[in-house]
């Protein structure tokens, strides 16, 4: 963890600051915002602030898929249903995957079109070459909306920034599925995982509520002989569902994010259900016991997110009890700041860091 902490504040970083709850470090800073960012967060905090307060009218507007033509164009997806361990469940996942440099390929995407490649390999989507690494992404949407499509903007890039084939699970929803069946099947898919690939690093990661089941996972894991992932990413990791699901959150960040705080709140009851409002299964900030055998942790949030409050109280907490966590606040950002990376340069330069702290954590032996 020192060596890493060495070499990540080694790095020219702009635009972000960057806390280690070990060694506190503040890196240049930029107040600088895009028009295209203001614009996007804008339009996306009138969205919220007019959405539905029902299940069935956030998803038909959250439940979407990204068009490729609006994401990186060296990555292709492939949609594909697999049988979950022990009982032979099936689930779809959609994987993200890098394009080989040398395969030629014409880009439909120009025209508008989202199409997936086919597959590469009769058996495996990653084709014929086991990859060394991959990744297992949760997707977010407070639990109860969303899909894997729903988050090409961030699954495409980090996807291609690590040249590894990702795994995006989709997961049971709340309320039809009660928490905690998202955390059970990622799991299930985390096995599939190990047992597909033996010996391949993998990385988990989730945005968001997808941040939150990766961290509930995290601790499930402690009960399993299952090996630990290499190293975990949370991005906006939302995990405390208790009450209104702002606990130890940032209200006065409401005016600058895009989540409204009373759509918050009806999402937390929603998918929280009959669940104990500290139970650690929908709140990982209330686990009990030592973290001390957890992988190492990156968490990166917006500084001007509505759960920044509840995102640090998450990570010092964790900290005390043993976990490794590297905490990367966005300066200026908002929630799920990752999302704006190809717009806005304090969120690309939080991705390279990203990029970073899974490449030098699946490099050690």
């Amino acid at each position: 963890s020192d060596n890493v902490s060495s070499k990540v504040e080694a790095m020219p970083w702009k635009d972000v600051l960057c806390t280690d709850f070990r060694m506190p470090t503040l890196c240049r800073r930029s107040s600088s915002r895009s028009l295209t960012y203001r614009f996007l967060v804008g339009l996306m905090r009138n969205s919220a602030r007019h959405a539905p307060h029902s299940v069935n009218g956030l998803r038909m507007l959250c439940d979407r898929s990204v068009p490729t033509a609006l994401v990186r164009k060296d990555v292709s997806y492939v949609p594909e249903v697999i049988k979950l361990p022990p009982d032979s469940v099936e689930m779809r996942v959609e994987w993200v995957l890098p394009k080989p440099s040398s395969a030629p390929w014409i880009d439909m995407s120009c025209w508008g079109v989202a199409r997936s490649s086919p597959l590469q390999h009769p058996q495996h989507p990653w084709g014929p070459k086991t990859p060394d690494k991959v990744i297992l992404y949760l997707h977010g949407g407070a639990y109860l909306l969303c899909t894997p499509a729903s988050l090409r903007g961030i699954t495409f890039s980090l996807s291609g920034a690590l040249q590894a084939p990702l795994c995006v699970l989709e997961y049971r929803r709340p309320p039809e599925h009660p928490i905690p069946a998202p955390m059970e099947d990622a799991v299930a898919a985390y096995r599939y995982l190990l047992e597909t690939l033996p010996g391949v690093d993998i990385i988990l990661a989730g945005d968001s509520a997808g941040g939150g089941i990766a961290a509930a996972m995290l601790c499930k894991l402690r009960e399993t002989n299952l090996p630990m992932p290499r190293c975990s990413i949370l991005i906006s990791p939302w995990t405390d569902l208790g009450i209104d699901g702002l606990r130890h959150a940032t209200l006065e960040n409401e005016q600058y994010d895009y989540l409204p705080s009373n759509l918050v709140g009806f999402c937390a009851a929603s998918a929280r259900g009959a669940l104990d409002h500290d139970d650690w299964q929908a709140s990982p900030l209330h686990v009990t016991g030592s973290l001390d055998n957890l992988p190492p942790i990156m968490v990166v949030y917006g500084e001007d997110e509505i759960l920044s409050g509840q995102i640090e109280k998450f990570c010092s907490t964790w900290e005390n009890l043993g976990a490794d966590i590297k905490a990367l606040s966005v300066k200026g950002g908002v929630h799920a700041p990752l999302l704006f990376h190809r717009v806005w340069k304090p969120a690309a330069d939080a991705f390279h860091e990203v990029s970073f702290f899974a490449e030098v954590h699946c490099s050690q032996v």
